[in-house]
């Protein structure tokens, strides 16, 4: 006998089903579009989320901020998650716009409410104590303004042209998804629907997936696995093929003779 719980168990999951997820993802890739063109900086994609948001031209830059690192007493500058390359980025461009999502529950996931904050306080002189401990040259990496974070979302007005800050380099902290109400819920849209792809994607990666956009949201729940079996046998096959083309290593080659050994003498009889 089918009970309550089961039905709306059952309920749920094919709420989150794959064919819903990227669904979702396209839809908020929209947001994101729209906000790179507003802010006009790069755009990084905090992995592994975030880079399925960035569409089919995928991002200038990725990044790893780990939303742990923001949990509640465990706040600290991730000294194995330096992000480093970030600061060039930022320099050469006044800024970027770094793109993450969360799960239904929250308006911001913990890696840009509270990792990226952090990160950005231990890159000013004050706090590079533990930075400057593990011996890096860091001659490379100098910042002529602090970084400072700032906050939007889909339900936030996006900034006019990307102005030029006199007082600080902004890090534009971007989070995907929209925040629905009990009672304004779209039918099928999954708050934060590509964290934990390993758990859903049966196998799809970002890349694949905007490459083959059209025909995967045009699949139905039955087709999809099979499609994207399909796909990512493809892709692999395509990835066997180029490589075994050959690969230039270097755009000249110098040939020169060896000096030849003195010939051996040949031994008494």
């Amino acid at each position: 006998m089918t009970t309550l719980s089961s039905l709306l168990t059952t309920l749920q999951a094919s709420s989150l089903s794959p064919h819903n997820r990227l669904c979702s993802i396209a839809s908020d890739a929209a947001f994101i579009r729209a906000a790179a063109l507003s802010v006009q900086r790069p755009v990084v994609a905090n992995e592994r989320c975030g880079a399925w948001y960035v569409g089919a031209d995928g991002a200038d830059a990725s990044a790893y901020f780990k939303s742990t690192d923001g949990h509640e007493r465990a706040w600290k500058f991730s000294l194995r998650r330096l992000n480093l390359h970030l600061l060039r980025v930022a320099e050469a461009n006044d800024g970027f716009l770094i793109v993450d999502s969360t799960r239904r529950g929250k308006r911001l996931p913990d890696a840009l409410s509270t990792t990226i904050p952090i990160w950005c306080t231990s890159l000013i002189p004050v706090f590079v104590s533990d930075l400057a401990a593990l011996g890096l040259d860091l001659s490379g990496y100098k910042l002529s303004k602090p970084l400072r974070p700032l906050w939007i979302g889909p339900d936030s007005p996006l900034p006019g042209p990307g102005p030029i800050f006199e007082d600080y380099t902004p890090v534009v902290c971007c989070s995907a998804s929209r925040v629905e109400d009990e009672g304004e819920r779209t039918v099928g849209y999954v708050q934060g629907a590509a964290d934990d792809a390993e758990n859903w994607s049966l196998g799809l990666t970002p890349s694949i997936f905007w490459r083959n956009v059209d025909a995967l949201l045009a699949a139905s729940d039955t087709d999809l696995p099979s499609l994207i079996a399909t796909l990512m046998t493809e892709a692999q096959a395509n990835k066997s093929e180029a490589s075994k083309e050959p690969r230039q290593l270097t755009p000249t080659l110098s040939v020169t003779a060896l000096p030849c050994p003195p010939p051996r003498e040949k031994p008494a009889r």
